[in-house]
Formats: structure tokens, sequence, C-alpha cells
């Protein structure tokens, strides 16, 4: 059943009866205490989908013996553990007390194969009876952090002493931290933190107090359970970081360079150390591991999918190269001694078992990721409405607007096989034309997404507009944003992350702008993280220029395209909001929302195109990643998500502002969103009181935005 929009007349008769009765409590308030109205209703966002069917990443892989013969667990982000009691032909979930989030960790105490410990949630759970039941080991220091927990390790011997890497980044790179726990992980300190990061730990097989782990030019040994450490440099004079080690007897090491640096070995407890990369055919490797039974035997997993083996006689044996492996990469690498042995690969595409190194075959068929992650969206009107979503690595989908039960999403994935669609637009003269943008390319189709054809024909990376040899000419161009002209299907826009492209040719051929070089002290093409045209004027386009992490610059052309500008005061550039939107009636006014940085968190109103800002709307000052979206329904109506809360490292929350008079009251509009972050936002032209957010790893939620929830709390929200 379609929902009625409010005419704007009932709505001022509200907000003035509303104000009345306000004006009237705050008098009162001088000497009664009163409290404002709450939401009329909860519950205001629902989830409609869609749900994700890819196989599920795999993180780690643990063989645990067992009386019936052995389990493999598996973890991965978005689906948690899984076991397997058959060897990997069915599995099924160990989750209970796990978050929703999966996990990116899992290791196993050797000397008890019940205890296991799982990295989740930027923290580490704990499980006493193999995975059945999991808990939160609060002890673990920093929950707030947002980094993932990468790496756990636990003594071969000592079930309660254990290592956790939690990743991290600052300016000028990462900056991972290793901690240990001796009490079966209540309790955590932060280890070897003189040195800036750490990337991997291992224990020593035949000493069990020996522990080495890795860093940035150099491995580090202790032998009193990391208590202090003692420093081998590998005798490299070139910066580099060490990202792997495998130790295999107490003398012999080896470990795997980061860059492409190859593997260097150990003889003698890591004293000197000499490269193995002669005959190696990848030098990026991902992954080491040995053989149980023959410890001096090697293998090693390659960025690009190669699978090699090493031993002192043969050297390197490349058992499959990235043509004959069904993985790009991988994770984590083991050998089951089982009779035969077998080689377990936990990869992106997810757990892989081979008997030789050479065939492989899936072993998690079963073990499926359900969440999406929606990157861009947006609706197209009339009784047939459909509501579109770049959905990541799932691809494209639709449905339609209607909310009636049994309405379903359809997938348009022909031709996007093993793309990652950031960015989609569709043609509004023709909606069965559509173009998709991926982190590789750009796509069209012309017969409403039943299939996709590549459409990239000069999409290239453009010279640098400061050539140095400090910085390498990019190779390829992820394609952020696209936009189509509302009144000449053929002129096409593209966003991308080296520069703009523009097509006159419905796609066809696209031609770089290269106006987009005059960013001041910037020695690369910025990203385009969004296009907007002006409804009222499509010679008006305006884009979003993200340089670095949270500074923006905005573009303006007036001759679509042709040539762009940067608004400016007094000749001065200055960082403006990370997305906008532009007024249906006057190509001059624009709404932005920013995360904070520079500009300052908020919501913001230009009236001359971009120069001049002002804040209009409750501060939502946190990250970039805030969204706008607006709707004209007889007067502007502004919907914008992003973090409210203090900017001091304390948690915030994810919120939804609503504006139904051009800026001037606004509410939250959270409940049900259950502070999941906003990725992006749409009215639906047709029904303005629906309003759609793409939710992070939940899909699309929509908001029935009745009367009832939004004009009361606006008159107190101010």
């Amino acid at each position: 059943m379609a929902l009625r929009t409010p005419s704007v007349i009932s709505i001022r008769r509200m907000l003035h009866t509303s104000l009345a009765l306000w004006l009237f409590s705050a008098i009162l308030a001088a000497s009664l205490t009163i409290t404002a109205p709450a939401l009329a209703q909860e519950g205001t966002w629902q989830p409609i989908g869609p749900t994700g069917d890819r196989i599920c990443e795999s993180a780690a892989v643990v063989i645990v013996p067992s009386a019936a013969g052995k389990l493999l667990y598996t973890a991965g982000p978005g689906c948690g553990v899984f076991y397997s009691e058959d060897g990997g032909d069915t599995w099924a979930p160990r989750n209970q007390g796990l978050p929703a989030s999966g996990a990116t960790a899992l290791a196993v105490a050797p000397s008890l194969s019940s205890r296991l410990y799982a990295g989740a949630d930027r923290t580490v759970y704990r499980s006493d009876d193999g995975g059945l039941t999991w808990r939160k080991l609060t002890g673990f220091p920093g929950g707030d952090s947002v980094n993932d927990i990468t790496r756990i390790i636990v003594h071969p011997t000592d079930p309660d002493i254990l290592y956790a890497i939690r990743g991290g980044y600052a300016f000028w790179g990462s900056v991972n931290r290793l901690y240990r726990s001796l009490d079966g992980g209540e309790s955590w300190a932060e280890i070897g933190e003189e040195y800036s990061t750490i990337y991997d730990v291992a224990f020593d097989p035949d000493l069990p107090r020996r522990v080495y782990s890795t860093g940035y030019r150099v491995v580090l040994r202790s032998d009193d359970n990391g208590d202090s450490w003692e420093a081998l440099p590998l005798g490299i004079q070139r910066p580099y970081t060490v990202k792997k080690i495998h130790v295999a007897t107490s003398t012999h090491i080896y470990a795997a360079l980061g860059s492409g640096g190859g593997i260097y070995a150990s003889k003698d407890s890591g004293g000197s150390w000499s490269s193995l990369n002669e005959g190696l055919s990848d030098t990026f490797i991902d992954a080491l591991t040995g053989d149980p039974a023959d410890p001096l035997t090697l293998y090693a997993a390659a960025s690009g999918g190669d699978i090699l083996r090493y031993n002192d006689a043969d050297g390197w044996t490349l058992l499959a190269d990235q043509g004959d492996t069904p993985f790009s990469a991988a994770n984590w690498l083991t050998l089951d001694n089982a009779s035969p042995p077998a080689l377990l690969a936990a990869t992106p595409q997810g757990l892989f078992h081979s008997q030789d190194g050479i065939q492989w075959r899936l072993l998690s068929q079963e073990v499926q990721d359900p969440r999406v992650n929606v990157h861009d969206l947006t609706v197209t009107a009339g009784a047939q409405g459909q509501l579109w979503v770049a959905a990541g690595q799932n691809g494209v989908f639709s449905r339609s607007t209607q909310m009636e039960e049994g309405v379903s999403w359809i997938a348009h994935n022909n031709g996007l096989e093993g793309q990652r669609v950031l960015s989609l637009a569709i043609d509004p003269q023709n909606q069965s034309v559509l173009y998709a943008g991926t982190e590789t390319n750009l796509f069209k189709s012309g017969d409403g997404g039943q299939s996709w054809q590549e459409s990239d024909q000069g999409v290239e990376p453009p010279p640098l507009p400061t050539p140095s040899e400090a910085i390498t000419q990019p190779t390829g161009l992820s394609v952020t944003a696209l936009a189509v002209d509302p009144s000449d299907s053929s002129r096409v826009y593209a966003g991308t992350s080296q520069s703009l492209f523009v097509s006159s040719d419905g796609g066809v051929s696209w031609a770089a702008s290269t106006d987009f070089a005059d960013v001041p002290n910037w020695p690369v093409y910025p990203a385009i993280i969004q296009i907007a045209v002006a409804p009222s004027d499509p010679d008006i386009l305006y884009a979003v220029a993200r340089l670095g992490v949270q500074e923006t610059h905005l573009f303006k052309s007036t001759d679509r395209g042709e040539s762009w500008t940067l608004p400016t005061i007094g000749g001065v550039t200055i960082p403006l909001p990370q997305e906008l939107a532009v007024d249906p009636q006057n190509a001059e006014i624009l709404y932005g929302v920013s995360g904070g940085g520079v500009f300052g968190g908020g919501i913001w109103k230009s009236e001359d195109g971009g120069h001049i800002w002002q804040l209009i709307g409750p501060g939502v000052a946190g990250t970039a990643g805030s969204h706008i979206a607006i709707a004209d329904q007889d007067g502007i109506v502004i919907a914008a998500a992003g973090v409210r809360g203090p900017a001091t490292g304390e948690p915030r929350d994810q919120t939804v502002h609503l504006s139904w008079d051009g800026g001037k009251h606004w509410t939250p509009v959270d409940s049900g969103l259950d502070n999941t972050p906003v990725s992006g936002l749409a009215f639906d032209p047709t029904q303005p009181n629906h309003l759609y957010a793409g939710v992070a790893e939940r899909g699309v939620m929509v908001a029935d935005l009745t009367p009832q929830q939004v004009f009361l709390p606006a008159v107190f929200a101010r």
C-alpha cells in the first residue's frame, strides 16, 4: 500500500501548533521540570535485504586431533567459526557467544584441544568446549579500537599462555601491536612496544620459552616468554619488513619479507641469514608452513596464487602457478599430516585442500557469507519504481520499491563475475541503460541489468600532473562515482581513483579531464568520490575530490564537464564537505555533510555554488563516511547520516538526522539502526517518505517517515 505524504500546509499547521505548546511549556519550565516527548513510535528502520551467498573468506584454519580422527575449524569475517568432523565435506557453525561480525583469527591450544581462542570484534574470545560456546575476554586492552586481531598463537605446552597481534595504522604506515596473556586471556600486557610494529609471532617447537616475532627490518627472539627481546637483523641494507616467520626447528628459521623481498633463512637460530630467492618464481609471499614429518621442507603461498615447495636438496619447486590455483592469495597455509598428507589454504575465496599442491578443491562450499555491504544505491521514479544497489563483491541487485510481502531481490551479475561493484548510475530517460563502476573497470548494460559489457575505452590513468621519481604512475583505476546527464543520455561522467572522465557517446569512449591537477601542492590527481549534476541546469556539475584520508575539495563545471574550477575564498581553496546534494530548483544552492577534520562536523549549506558555507544542522562529527540526500516535496527535505557524540576517542553513535523544512529544524531518526554505519542514503522520488539507507554488512534498510515519527520531535530538537 502506497504511503501518503503530508502536504506542506498540514506540516506547517502541525509545527505551529507544536511550537505554541512548546512556548507554553517553556514558560512553565521556570517553576516546573518538564520532560520533552520521545519518538512516538520505535523501530523506524527496517532491514529489507539483500542477503549475500558468497563463499566466506577463510582467515585461518585449525586442525584438532579427536577421538574420531580430527576436527577442522575455519574462521572468517562475517561468518565466524565453522567446524567439520569429516575432513571438510560438511560444516556446522560454532558461533554461540561470538559477534555477528565474524572472526579474524583462530587458534587452538596444542596441549588442550578443547581450548580455542578467536579474534573477533577487535578483541579476543575463548572457548573451553571445542567452540560450542564462546565468551569475550574483557581484559584485552583497547576494546574500542577500530583494528582487528590478525594473529593468535598458544604456547605448545601451556594453554594459558598466548599471544595476540592487533593491526593498526599511523600516518607513516602499519603499527601492529603484540599482546601477551599468562592466565588464559583474563589479563593482557603489551610487549615489544619498543619496536614500531609486529607482524607475526611463532614459538620454537623444541624450546617452549623461546618465541620469535617479526617487525620492521628485524626478527626478534625472546628466551623468556616475551619478557625481553633480542634483535636479529637480516643484514639487508634497504628498508624492509618481515611479514611472516616459520620456525622449523630450534636452529632452522624462515622469514618472508614484505614488498616482494622474498624469503630468508637462518640455520643458527637467527644469528645469520641468507637469501632463498634463487629459483623463487614469485617473491611476494603471503604464507609459510612446514612439513611436520620433514621440518626442513618448506611450503610457501605467493600473492599471485603460486604454491611452492623448498628443500635444501632440490631448491624451489613450483607446484601450481596462479593459472592453476582457484584462489588469488592465501591468508594461511598449513599441512595436514594425515595419510596421505594434504595442504590446506585459507584464502579470500574460502578454504581449499590439495594432496599434491597442484590440484585444489574447495572444502568450504557450505560456509557462506550472508553480509552485504552497499556502496551505492539509487531509486527510479514511477509506479514501477526500482531500488538498485551496488553491493561490492556481491555485485548488483534490484527490487521493487513496493513494500508488500513477497517482493524479492534480483541479482544482475551476468558479465560482472569476480568484480567488486562500487558505483552505479541509471539513465533517467531510458531506465534499461545502466552503468556500473568496479575496483578495476567500467561496465554498461543496455538490457536492464540482464547482461553487462566492458565500457572503458579511454579510461586510463592520466600522466602525473607533477612527475616525480618518488611517485609511481598508477596502473589501474577504481570507478568510484557515476552520473548521467538528465537531459542528454549520451553524456556520462565517471569519477575514478585518479581524475574524472567524460563520455559524449553513451560510454563507448571516454576522455580524462586534466583540470583536476589544479589542486595546490598535490602531486597526483585526487580521487573523485561524488559527481552531482544540477537538476535545474545540467550544464552545471559538482565533483567532490578526496585528497588523502579526510581532506576533500569541491570542483565545479559550468560547461557539462569540459572544464573545472575550484571555488575559493579570496583566491584560497578551502576544504569542503565529504558529500553534497544540489537544490532541485537552484543550481547554486548546495547542501553538504562533513564528518569533521578542517571543515568541522555538521550539515552545511552554500548559496553561492560552494564558495561560502554556513552550518545549518547538528554536528555529526566523526568519520569521512558521512552521507546526505534531499527530496523536493513542496519544499526541501534533507536527510544526513554520520556519527553523534564527542570527537575525543569515546564511543559515538551512528545516526541519521532529518529535516522537513530545509534545515531549520532537525531530529535524529535512528531507532532500529542499531548503531550501524550508514554507507549511503536515497529518497524514493515517488514516495519521499520512504528513505533508504545502505548499512554496513546489513544490506539496505528503509524508514517509513510518518508525521508521528518526524514532525513532533523536530520542534524539540532545537
